[in-house]
């Protein structure tokens, strides 16, 4: 007589377990530093939040204005939100998955196709370019600094305490 046998279970599901609690735990400690840090009550980080946010999403409006749409703001602000969450889509490099958050998005929430594409395209090359060419001036006028500088490692030095890092729980 056959005894039956319990099939192994797949090589890949430790694997998915591991990246669950992974995923629980990264989520975890980023609410609890993110709630340690809004506890503080400091202004900077508070109006820093807010301000990328709003500064972001007027871009957005204004790209969308530029080829002579306007979406609702509350439309504009959810498909913003909604669609941000595509940059978690596991594509490589990360290409195209805001975009392709964004448009999906704006498009289930019933807004012109071609206008919201050419509008999250012109949108992600300004938040991606501006930052760059910012960054490139820094970098060459922090190197100009450094090679003139007597201590340059003097200049690198924090300027600030470190935020302590959560332990493990």
């Amino acid at each position: 007589m056959l005894t039956p046998v319990k099939s192994p279970a797949p090589a890949n599901a430790s694997h998915l377990a591991t990246v669950l609690r992974f995923t629980r735990y990264s989520l975890g400690q980023g609410l609890r530093d993110a709630e340690q840090l809004l506890r503080q009550r400091l202004l900077g980080v508070v109006i820093g939040s807010l301000g990328t946010v709003t500064f972001d999403l007027a871009v957005l409006g204004v790209c969308f204005l530029a080829f002579g749409y306007s979406p609702p703001i509350g439309v504009l602000a959810l498909g913003y939100l909604i669609g941000q969450l595509g940059g978690n889509i596991p594509v490589p490099g990360g290409i195209g998955g805001i975009e392709l958050g964004l448009i999906g998005t704006f498009a289930l929430y019933h807004q012109p196709l071609a206008t919201t594409t050419a509008a999250v395209l012109v949108y992600h090359a300004i938040a991606l370019w501006v930052p760059g060419l910012l960054g490139t001036v820094a970098f060459v006028g922090l190197r100009r600094a450094l090679q003139r500088d007597e201590r340059p490692a003097a200049m690198c030095m924090p300027l600030a305490e470190p935020i302590p890092a959560a332990s493990a729980s």
